[in-house]
């Protein structure tokens, strides 16, 4: 059964097409979609057109939600799809705006081109560019990122940070109206059904550590209270220094770019993804999440180069909208903010980690866990067979570093 009104779809992609292409005949080609979902908000369909006069193309994708009651309560997908749509339609075309007023030509380059949604419940989607089709591409889950991507993933965020930065400095109105009425996704998530997952997840991490004979005083607290911590450190009223943020800044909501030069494969380009969790708060809970979540040992050992190449992409971008990075983010607060802000992202980055060590044959289809089941999809992920040596060998890098960058004062 079809995750989707086909005729629907069809006629809103003739419509883009029209506008794309500049042509009424053309040929539209709908792929399968995803069987076996990575995640839980949506399946993804491809979709393949050709004007047939001219032969010019026009590669989308779908993003469609799914439509099971059970699983949509126990979680946040309504939310989740309007939060992405918002920041497609809304926020990215108001830093577009401003750039176009500063003769900035060039959009955003992490962004993907956004077409067409629909946030009608139980109807929602998304359709953007096919960037699969370009070259880009999705890391390995187990992949770790290397300093070579961090570089350049710190940098697209300085790019995006300093922009939302500028428009809340120029535009504070524009800023306030977009951003005002924002529900984070993994805030709302904390008080729904799916809140004890990841309760259980921080649980069962630690019975992994304890196993390898690691026990750590912060793991033992982020455990013994995990919503009740994550509550309190993703509320940031009162801290003057926020912007936009994705969110979700995993490496699985980013696709990559390679190019062989020398005989060498190095990176071109990436795109980010998923916009679901965007919200507003500190710039650095981006590069955080991003760390905690997805990095090597490497990038930890090297993570002040990283944070410089950051800071000094959103200095530069500042630079274009004639404002000045001291005024406007300055480095002694971003460094306050690295000392303050981690817990958050350090414990979902945890639990990330836990979902790379997954048995890399598990395959779970949401479609097979209908309202009529007792059973639920978080169910079967809980069931899950993992890796417990790699889960132990890439996590206790992270407490050293938490060590080194605490001196051991875990005090929350």
């Amino acid at each position: 059964m079809k995750n989707y009104n086909e005729d629907h779809l069809l006629k809103i992609v003739k419509k883009i097409v029209k506008k794309q292409l500049s042509s009424d005949n053309v040929h539209i080609t709908l792929g399968k979609g995803s069987e076996k979902l990575d995640g839980f908000m949506g399946e993804i369909l491809t979709i393949h057109t050709v004007d047939q006069d001219t032969q010019k193309s026009l590669e989308l994708i779908a993003k469609i939600s799914l439509k099971d009651e059970k699983i949509r309560n126990y979680t946040a997908i309504a939310q989740s799809y309007k939060n992405e749509i918002q920041a497609y339609e809304e926020f990215f075309p108001a830093l577009q705006e401003m750039r176009n007023d500063f003769k900035i030509s060039q959009p955003i380059k992490s962004l993907v081109k956004f077409y067409h949604a629909s946030e009608t419940q139980n109807e929602e989607y998304i359709i953007m560019e096919n960037i699969k089709m370009k070259g880009y591409e999705m890391l390995p889950v187990r992949h770790l990122l290397n300093n070579e991507e961090v570089k350049l993933i710190f940098e697209s965020y300085g790019e995006l940070h300093a922009s939302s930065l500028a428009l809340k400095a120029l535009h504070p109105k524009k800023f306030q109206e977009i951003t005002g009425q924002n529900v984070s996704v993994f805030r709302l998530i904390l008080d729904m059904k799916i809140s004890k997952d990841v309760a259980y997840s921080m649980t069962s991490i630690r019975d992994v550590m304890k196993e390898k004979c690691f026990e750590h005083v912060l793991l033992n607290k982020y455990t013994e209270d995990t919503i009740g911590i994550l509550k309190k450190k993703m509320d940031f009223r009162g801290e003057k220094y926020v912007s936009f943020t994705h969110g979700d800044g995993w490496s699985n909501n980013i696709m990559f770019k390679y190019e062989v030069r020398n005989g060498q494969r190095s990176l071109s380009d990436i795109k980010l993804l998923d916009w679901q969790a965007w919200s507003v708060g500190p710039p650095v809970i981006d590069i955080m999440f991003c760390l905690f979540s997805s990095c090597s040992k490497e990038v930890f050992e090297n993570l002040d180069t990283h944070i410089e190449s950051y800071y000094e992409s959103l200095t530069k971008t500042l630079m274009l909208y004639n404002l000045k990075a001291e005024e406007i983010y300055p480095f002694q607060e971003m460094q306050r903010q690295l000392e303050q802000h981690y817990h958050y992202p350090a414990i979902f980055g945890m639990m990330i980690r836990k979902i790379r060590s997954f048995d890399e044959n598990h395959s779970i289809d949401p479609v097979n866990y209908s309202s009529n089941d007792d059973s639920t999809f978080f169910d079967a992920v809980r069931d899950i067979k993992f890796d417990k040596d790699y889960l132990f060998e890439n996590l206790k890098y992270v407490f050293d570093f938490l060590d080194k960058k605490t001196n051991k004062n875990y005090d929350i």
